[in-house]
């Protein structure tokens, strides 16, 4: 599903990811991580009826006689007007229109994950996804949206299979959140001491560049610490104060 997403190879072993500022896990298309045909309309296919409300509210706020009726007939360039002349906060009607619509598409975005997570494998398997695990190990170092050092190494499925067994994958839409949001959580139990861990983040399903502009995207965030993550195991040598990815 992905390359190691690394920037850094050291000593042409150690590959290793910079990561600052952010909790974000992966950014893909809605089709590409929920499942569905990829020349889907997503919110049409998701939330038709929503979609369209909100578009007829957006479309009185746009004095523009070219703007088609109905959302799908939307074109290229039509999508640039509403993107350059709707308000970057709705107002009146369109402000409840899109309220209405972010919870249907988080409920239509859930269904269809749900539908394409008919497994207990592809539940575990898109776990390893969200989580970036790939078939070799890699590093991460740098700083966590909230501020903290990060310095871990990624185990690969096969490591966290040794070390915890999967238990569940659970999804759910947020409600009233202000944009289409779905929770996810994943359960594990740790093989030596019997203990739970969850790992739980959330996928932002929204237009990345004003509304109705383009295609969305679905952004997947990690809501756990990462050194809660079984995955994620702690690098803990240091050489002259400063973290080490060799032992001191």
């Amino acid at each position: 599903y992905e390359e190691i997403p690394a920037d850094l190879r050291v000593d042409h072993v150690y590959l290793v990811s910079c990561k600052y500022g952010s909790n974000i896990l992966t950014n893909s298309s809605p089709t590409n991580l929920f499942g569905g045909e990829t020349n889907d309309d997503w919110f049409a296919s998701v939330a038709g009826e929503s979609y369209q409300a909100l578009y007829d509210e957006c479309r009185r706020l746009v004095p523009d006689p070219s703007l088609p009726a109905l959302v799908k007939d939307l074109t290229r360039p039509q999508r640039l007007i509403l993107k350059k002349t709707l308000p970057r906060n709705l107002v009146g009607n369109a402000k409840g229109a899109y309220r209405d619509f972010a919870t249907a598409a988080a409920a239509g975005s859930s269904r269809r994950w749900q539908e394409a997570l008919g497994t207990r494998l592809l539940r575990e398997q898109m776990a390893w996804r969200l989580l970036r695990l790939q078939s070799a190990p890699y590093f991460v170092l740098g700083e966590s949206a909230d501020g903290h050092p990060l310095a871990y190494r990624v185990q690969t499925p096969w490591d966290l299979r040794a070390s915890h067994e999967f238990r569940s994958f659970r999804q759910s839409p947020e409600e009233d959140r202000g944009q289409p949001i779905v929770r996810w959580e994943a359960v594990y139990i740790n093989r030596r001491t019997g203990g739970e861990a969850s790992v739980a983040g959330h996928i932002e399903v929204r237009w990345s560049h004003g509304k109705f502009a383009q295609a969305p995207e679905a952004k997947a965030y990690l809501d756990t610490p990462h050194h809660a993550v079984p995955a994620y195991v702690p690098l803990e040598g240091q050489v002259g104060g400063e973290m080490s990815l060799f032992d001191a």
